[in-house]
């Protein structure tokens, strides 16, 4: 069976661009309406087992520097353990797309942990700085 974007959410997501700060709520709502379609749902996952997706910040992904000055500018703001659970992934595809990238871009970056590219199994499209 094949699946078809829902007209609602394409309209949601046609009016914004990286930048606006409706992007926050309008990821809420796409979420809410792909839990109600079954195609979403909330679990815990091992941070292992997240990588960063590729279409992450653009295809940049993460960097040390960036991870751990946004970490130290999340602590100063007030770390709140709840805001954790918005944290938002997609599982990997056949073929290790995500884990490949994750792989390269933590072997390529010194002071981040390089895990297996085996291990990934989903990769981060929101909250990178969770894990």
């Amino acid at each position: 069976m094949a699946l078809s974007a829902d007209p609602k959410i394409v309209a949601r997501l046609a009016g914004l661009d990286r930048h606006d700060a409706r992007l926050v709520s309008a990821v809420d709502d796409i979420i809410g309406s792909l839990t109600v379609a079954g195609l979403a749902w909330r679990q815990r996952i091992p941070p292992k087992m997240v990588g960063v997706h590729p279409a992450n910040r653009n295809g940049y992904g993460v960097s040390a520097i960036e991870v751990h000055a946004l970490g130290a500018e999340i602590v100063r703001m007030g770390w709140s353990p709840a805001a954790t659970a918005h944290a938002v992934c997609v599982e990997d595809s056949a073929d290790r797309r995500i884990a490949e990238f994750s792989h390269r871009l933590s072997a390529s970056t010194v002071g981040l942990g390089v895990p297996g590219a085996e291990i990934a199994k989903f990769g981060s499209i929101s909250c990178s700085h969770t894990n």
